[in-house]
């Protein structure tokens, strides 16, 4: 993926305390202008918003950039209104605004598991987001594509 450039996120649901494989889902999105940071906060707002705010919520990720934001970042842009040193918004300040509102509102784990020895369900997930990104990508014409690099 260039940056920017075509993306897509997956992020795969599970009931923790469940073996029934039925209680798995999936969800999707494919954007054609996007960055990975983007797609990182992304994935994350929306599944949260998917999930009902009584379930206690566990998010494993292996997104850097989401870890600083959980962990850092996010303290110093509620106290500043989401503006940087130089009083301009920070990137993608509409889905940090939600994720703040989020994890505000109701019990949510984050677990970091950089990139070495991930879980199999993030294994998963960054599978179905490659072959969701290629069967989108697969959709688009040469000319769009010539559109977009020009």
């Amino acid at each position: 993926m260039s940056n920017p450039g075509a993306g897509a996120w997956t992020s795969v649901i599970y009931d923790a305390s469940s073996s029934d494989t039925k209680s798995l889902k999936r969800y999707n999105n494919f954007l054609s202008e996007t960055t990975p940071n983007f797609l990182a906060l992304e994935a994350v707002v929306e599944t949260i918003e998917s999930i009902s705010p009584k379930i206690e919520l566990t998010v494993v990720h292996d997104s850097s950039y989401l870890y600083n934001i959980i962990t850092k970042w996010i303290f110093l842009w509620e106290s500043k209104s989401f503006l940087t040193a130089g009083s301009k918004p920070i990137n993608n300040a509409e889905l940090i605004k939600t994720l703040s509102k989020q994890r505000k509102s109701r019990n949510i784990n984050f677990i970091y598991t950089g990139n070495k020895d991930k879980p199999i369900y993030i294994r998963m997930a960054n599978q179905f987001s490659r072959l969701y990104l290629f069967d989108k990508l697969s959709k688009i014409t040469p000319a769009e594509i010539l559109k977009r690099i020009k």
